[in-house]
């Protein structure tokens, strides 16, 4: 991606849009309640139905700071995001759900001077609690469980929430952006790889903090294909980043388990069949893990996991939630 003329202190916020209107247009207006910084939001509508796309635009129509882009269809939330991100020229860029809101006016503010501190940063993950419980759930926490005890503190990470974040734009544009196959689970990690493997580092960052609105009663429903998503892009990135068979082997063997577990058979098979397919016929623009990004890695996550058993217990055996 050639790097273009970035306006220094300026930030870009993409939002995605589908349907959700009263919480997309609560989530904008939280974004330009933010002070000390200059925005531009881009509006990114993947597929909405005709009146929410019409409420939207009466919405933007008065506002130069906002900008809706209309899509036709729902394209994934890594190309939903490649598009908005490739918009604007911004020395920074944040994204948040339309279901989301910072919890003060000063995140934006804080991100740029954390930012600014080192420039090796390339991604500042957010603290992600439940807007409605004010507690952080494990469906917003992507890092190891044992690195929810120190939860309020800053620490290197190897990935970061898509819920909340905000991303180094020459960082950024030193990679090719999200991988589109994806579509949805585990982009964030995707990027996230990408980036170590240039040099630079991702942080947690609980200073600033994002309300999700995830209800509290509300259970992930893993009807049609979620499940197939979760399996099929896990093993992919694997061989991706890795290209060692034995583990793709264990991967799969372990996510069959789960989705027998669960239910979940059917997605597990065409997970198993489609990830493989796509491996032998890939030519990754993307080269596998250096041996100094494999060392961060293990350094910053993968030895908070535990024993392969303790793994096993928790990433294979537990149920879908």
């Amino acid at each position: 991606m050639p790097e273009r003329q970035i306006e220094k202190n300026q930030v870009d916020v993409v939002i995605l849009s589908w349907n959700r209107i009263e919480n997309t247009i609560a989530t904008v207006e939280n974004v330009l309640s933010q002070k000390g910084v200059k925005t531009q939001i881009w509006l990114i509508d993947q597929g909405s139905n005709n009146d929410t796309i019409r409420i939207l635009r009466d919405f933007v129509s008065n506002n130069c700071s906002l900008k809706l882009i209309e899509l036709n269809q729902n394209y994934g939330v890594a190309a939903g995001r490649n598009i908005g991100m490739q918009l604007g020229t911004g020395e920074f860029i944040v994204c948040i759900d339309n279901d989301a809101e910072f919890e003060n006016t000063l995140a934006i503010k804080k991100t740029l001077e954390r930012f600014k501190l080192e420039n090796d940063i390339a991604v500042i993950g957010y603290k992600i609690k439940n807007h409605f419980t004010g507690v952080t759930d494990n469906q917003n926490w992507v890092y190891a469980r044992q690195l929810k005890r120190i939860q309020d503190k800053e620490f290197i990470a190897t990935r970061f929430c898509g819920a909340g974040h905000a991303i180094r734009r020459i960082a950024l544009e030193k990679t090719n952006y999200y991988d589109e196959y994806l579509f949805f689970y585990w982009e964030e990690l995707d990027l996230s790889y990408k980036l170590i493997n240039l040099g630079f580092k991702i942080i947690y960052f609980p200073e600033v903090i994002v309300r999700h609105k995830v209800d509290p009663e509300h259970r992930v429903n893993w009807k049609d294909s979620r499940y197939y998503f979760l399996m099929r892009n896990a093993i992919y990135l694997d061989w991706k980043y890795y290209r060692k068979f034995n583990r793709i082997i264990f991967i799969s063997i372990g996510y069959i388990i789960k989705g027998m577990i669960n239910g979940k058979i059917l997605q597990a098979t065409k997970a198993l069949i489609d990830s493989w397919r796509k491996i032998f016929v890939s030519k990754f623009d993307t080269n596998s893990l250096n041996k100094v990004a494999q060392e961060y890695i293990f350094q910053n996550d993968i030895k908070y996991r535990g024993s392969f058993f303790e793994r096993f217990r928790l990433e294979v055996i537990e149920r879908l939630k």
